[in-house]
């Protein structure tokens, strides 16, 4: 609310670093009843991790991810298009949940609204996910299960292919695939 009252732009994280940085003593009093101000300073200093190294790319404010970008489908010669996204430059667990779990849930809105026409065709796309099991593990909860588990439930019918690869099949849920 003072974002906008005050007519701060908040285009990025450091933008709202910023912000947090200078609030004023009113407001901060004001919080102060709702919230322990060390909890701010603890948010604070996250969202600064989120503005250097790896961090930065996920939170960039740079062109989005598209999955018709990475399926080829804006491709001036009609190429088929094979996306490789390379998660083990990321610091943790969390993070490769994350971006497994945004780029299903991409794919998941992408296939409902472009059904194939012809369900007798080829796949649209085929969705390749290697060592699954830390994704989709039999007891924990990730961020990325349950879009998984939905996608692998419905894609076939929205001509989109599923496919995993584990080392060890009694490391993952069986229900979800």
């Amino acid at each position: 609310e003072t974002a906008v009252d005050k007519k701060v732009p908040l285009n990025s994280f450091k933008d709202l670093i910023s912000m947090m940085d200078s609030l004023s003593p009113e407001l901060k009093k004001s919080l102060n009843k709702v919230i322990d101000l060390k909890i701010l300073d603890v948010v604070n200093q996250k969202l600064s991790l989120y503005t250097v190294g790896t961090n930065r790319l996920l939170f960039d404010l740079s062109r989005p991810v598209r999955i018709e970008d990475l399926l080829g489908l804006n491709h001036p010669e009609g190429k088929t298009r094979i996306s490789i996204i390379y998660l083990n430059t990321l610091n943790n667990s969390e993070e490769k949940e994350f971006v497994i779990a945004t780029i299903t849930e991409m794919l998941y809105q992408w296939m409902l609204k472009n059904p194939p026409v012809d369900k007798t065709k080829d796949l649209q796309c085929a969705y390749y996910i290697d060592e699954i099991a830390p994704y989709i593990p039999p007891v924990r909860k990730p961020a990325c299960k349950e879009s998984l588990t939905v996608l692998y439930k419905q894609a076939r019918k929205y001509g989109v292919g599923c496919i995993i690869a584990t080392q060890n099949p009694g490391d993952i849920d069986y229900k979800s695939i």
